[in-house]
């Protein structure tokens, strides 16, 4: 065959996908963690945050919450969901953080 083909491998895991999302990261904080039923999400430098989406360990929808033109402090119930490992998605215009919660 004709001509030269060339592969480069890069190893992204880890990585931020965009520097919103680090900027992000260290400006939300989620307590209290581990929770008894409900946490709040602190958003200390009042980025325009969109909604909130909590995952079980297996990925399965828990809820949504819309917190659009809330408060610096917003509160998230988590209310008839079983004990365990959760993961709070928070949305801005720009990028997507994911922490993990623990309920006892």
């Amino acid at each position: 065959p004709c001509g030269t083909t060339s592969m480069t491998d890069y190893d992204t895991s880890g990585c931020a996908l965009s520097v919103g999302e680090n900027e992000l990261s260290s400006v939300i904080t989620v307590f209290p963690n581990p929770t008894n039923g409900e946490f709040y999400i602190s958003n200390a430098s009042f980025i325009n945050l969109e909604k909130v989406v909590i995952y079980d360990i297996s990925g399965r929808l828990i809820s949504k919450h819309d917190i659009s033109n809330t408060s610096r402090i917003k509160t998230i119930p988590l209310n008839n969901v079983s004990k365990g490992m959760y993961f709070v998605s928070i949305y801005s215009e720009n990028a997507v953080v994911t922490k993990k919660i623990i309920l006892e």
